[in-house]
């Protein structure tokens, strides 16, 4: 009897849980809205339109996108390494954008000189929950006249980082993103990325931009200059609602028996996705 019961559990656990071990993939149930603020770009403290004049650019200490962010501070000396907010609420078409809304951001991904980079951060309407799935996705698409290339990534942690306070000057963040676009996969069209990752916990900003060296950033080759420039929209980053959790119950009437006589096993499965499978095993 006790062969029996063992053999049986053993063969329902991996009929029904091996299911489970895959977690949802983006675009399936998010759990609550979506953590970045001003996430379409539409809020803005005056509609901007690159080279009226205005000052459509993104600082650490001043931006016209609320709660966006870039890495360099606009009083400092050697400044210069700014995202550009792109706006066709003046009137004009100066946005990039692969909908029809009036918001965009975009950043130099690659210059081919010493691994200069422009980068974008924004705080987190939260921090993410320790051991809970995040789903990051955003429009991107290739900035006009610029190559394209695979410099795309999204780094979480828990502060708002200043290039000349907290790297030395230096615009490449030596950072290991959670999430990155695959290796030699370059960006050019309207593109939806979309990955995700399990959150260590705590993390309340995340830092979007190429954090691949020149060397290790595949960007197409030829032309007058070769430039990487993206645009991104429409950023995302919201938990996945993982499946109940599966819970058995087997229960033996009686529950004591002797030799020769016979017991009535009820197995009862709960949670999970289910459309249960079971199978019999008459142990030897």
């Amino acid at each position: 009897m006790r062969t029996f019961y063992t053999h049986f559990l053993l063969l329902l656990s991996l009929l029904l849980f091996v299911p489970l071990l895959t977690y949802a993939q983006c675009g399936a149930s998010y759990c609550g809205t979506n953590l970045d603020q001003n996430a379409d770009f539409e809020k803005t403290q005056n509609p901007q339109c690159a080279g009226n004049g205005q000052d459509n650019q993104l600082w650490v200490d001043s931006s016209p996108l609320p709660g966006w962010f870039g890495t360099s501070c606009k009083t400092c000396q050697g400044n210069g390494i700014t995202p550009d907010n792109f706006n066709s609420g003046c009137g004009g078409n100066s946005t990039f954008t692969c909908d029809q809304s009036k918001g965009s951001v975009g950043f130099y991904t690659y210059t081919g000189s010493g691994d200069i980079r422009e980068h974008v951060q924004a705080k987190l309407l939260a921090p993410l929950k320790a051991g809970k799935k995040y789903c990051v996705e955003m429009d991107v698409k290739n900035g006009g006249g610029a190559k394209p290339c695979d410099g795309l990534g999204v780094y979480f942690s828990n502060k708002i980082y200043d290039l000349d306070k907290d790297n030395g000057g230096n615009s490449f963040f030596a950072f290991t993103p959670q999430v990155e676009q695959p290796k030699g996969v370059k960006i050019d069209a309207c593109t939806k990325f979309s990955q995700s990752f399990c959150a260590k916990g705590g993390e309340t900003c995340i830092m979007i931009g190429n954090f691949r060296t020149d060397a290790n950033t595949t960007i197409e080759s030829g032309g007058f200059a070769t430039m990487g420039y993206l645009v991104i929209d429409n950023v995302s980053i919201r938990e996945v609602c993982e499946p109940n959790p599966l819970q058995l119950s087997l229960t033996a009437s009686p529950a004591a028996i002797m030799c020769g006589n016979s017991s009535t096993l009820t197995l009862t499965a709960t949670g999970g996705n289910g459309g249960y499978t079971y199978l019999w095993l008459n142990p030897s």
